[in-house]
């Protein structure tokens, strides 16, 4: 994997290489801090990182160093193609020279102003944001994350129904702050923390490959979509303030809506004057191969949460809304680096960059030959039970048996070290917590040869499995 760098990267990545003889490569014992030069080997690093960081995710010992396009280098100069982009959060890949510049350009001009008071960045971010939103939602919020932007969607939501209850998916996944967690599914978000998921009644999930109801898409009618218009007549206390949805299902395992569901849940949210709240902090920025999952399925919510690849790596998360759900007022939803102006540059260029390479294009190109690669692998290997996209947001479900579609947990989770071990980073989910779905979701900017290479790998990987 050494020589992965130079090549293996393809248009539209290959101008982030410039002249391979002027790439730096920086001696593992060297560490950046300022304007001076500490030498630090590795295994002094980690005695750092045992001795004085608390981590709040699971946590890989690798350091890493330098990264371009699809690539990340560690401070052993191993290399390795980059398939879960940063927890989905690099979709123009790594390092990209016009997003440095302009962050840059920033930095010389002002760095913070409290969000009391504008600057440009924030007002042409805005702008930009309206040029490109599905519908009418013209309107931004802005926040430093994603869980804080579903936050604030769902204020918006409370706001204008007048109402606290907000119904939600088996298996949705929408944040760890302590109210976003009180949204999601995932059991071990719940532990101790019982008291504040209140007002989070759950209803079943679309999930074709696991049907709750029993039944076969079409001939089931959606019967998952329609539930949902049972609940909302029957199961709250008053009216409900919103159901919120993340157009396909990221931590709780990858999973698709069926053709005409989120349609569906359109009209019911309609027909009971409910609003309709996307969680796109997964899918927004050209991850589905349309700049955002509603484009993609043609249905446009009342109110959608924005995070992750919105500042490719910079901390920016936003709420689109429309002018009827604008009722948020001054003291209700602020905070200090809010519209940051560095990380409003940073937006601002990552859509530029998105529309002017075509990303979400190649997006839907590239997404397409893993799948099909993919799918053939499953013609060959029993333990993959389903592959499912769409675009750069795959998801591989992971079985034991597929007849009885037993989920392998273990061997989800050597596949995935093994594959770390060749160079390749595949992420992990899972449906409630159990950790039996690879994500493959590269830099939107991967090129065939790339992605070429990390099939292999995972197919190489799933032999020593089998």
């Amino acid at each position: 994997m050494k020589d992965l760098l130079p090549h293996f990267f393809q248009p539209p990545c290959r101008e982030f290489l410039g002249d391979a003889k002027s790439e730096i490569h920086h001696p593992a014992s060297y560490w950046a801090l300022g304007d001076s030069i500490l030498s630090y080997s590795t295994d002094e690093l980690l005695k750092i990182s045992k001795e004085h960081v608390i981590y709040g995710w699971d946590h890989n010992p690798t350091i890493f160093t330098e990264g371009k396009g699809v690539i990340l280098k560690d401070t052993n100069g191993n290399e390795y193609i980059d398939c879960t982009s940063q927890a989905w959060s690099v979709n123009i890949g790594h390092q990209h020279p016009r997003l440095i510049k302009a962050t840059k350009d920033q930095i010389d001009k002002l760095i913070h102003i409290v969000p009391v008071f504008d600057h440009p960045a924030r007002l042409l971010l805005a702008k930009k944001l309206a040029d490109i939103a599905p519908g009418n939602l013209k309107k931004s919020l802005f926040t430093t994350s994603g869980s804080e932007a579903v936050e604030g969607a769902i204020l918006v939501a409370m706001k204008y129904s007048k109402a606290q209850t907000i119904l939600t998916l088996y298996h949705g996944f929408h944040g760890r702050t302590i109210f976003t967690r009180a949204a999601s599914y995932l059991n071990q978000q719940k532990i101790g923390f019982e008291r504040f998921s209140v007002g989070f009644p759950r209803v079943p999930n679309f999930y074709c490959y696991r049907c709750y109801f029993g039944l076969t898409y079409p001939e089931c009618g959606l019967e998952c979509a329609r539930f949902i218009d049972t609940a909302l007549e029957h199961m709250a206390d008053g009216k409900m303030a919103g159901l919120i949805v993340e157009p396909v299902q990221g931590n709780g395992g990858q999973i698709a809506p069926p053709k005409g569901y989120l349609n569906e849940i359109r009209k019911i949210c309609n027909d009971h004057s409910v609003p309709l709240i996307f969680d796109e902090v997964q899918t927004g920025f050209g991850r589905c191969g349309k700049m955002f999952a509603a484009d993609y399925y043609e249905v446009t919510p009342d109110v959608m949460a924005l995070g992750k690849a919105f500042g490719s790596g910079f901390p920016i998360g936003g709420v689109l809304t429309s002018d009827e759900f604008n009722l948020i007022e001054p003291g209700d939803f602020q905070f200090t680096h809010t519209a940051h102006p560095v990380c409003c540059v940073a937006a601002s260029t990552t859509i530029d960059i998105l529309v002017d390479e075509k990303l979400p294009e190649n997006a839907a190109k590239m997404g397409e030959y893993f799948t099909r690669r993919l799918n053939e692998l499953a013609k060959r290997y029993e333990m993959i039970g389903e592959v499912r996209g769409p675009g750069l947001n795959i998801g591989i479900e992971f079985v034991k048996d597929r007849k009885t579609k037993e989920r392998a947990m273990a061997e989800a989770q050597q596949f995935v070290n093994k594959a770390f071990k060749k160079g390749v980073i595949f992420g992990l989910s899972g449906v409630g917590g159990t950790g039996n779905v690879v994500k493959v979701k590269p830099p939107l900017c991967i090129g065939e040869r790339e992605a070429a290479k990390a099939v292999q790998v995972f197919e190489t990987t799933l032999k020593e499995i089998r």
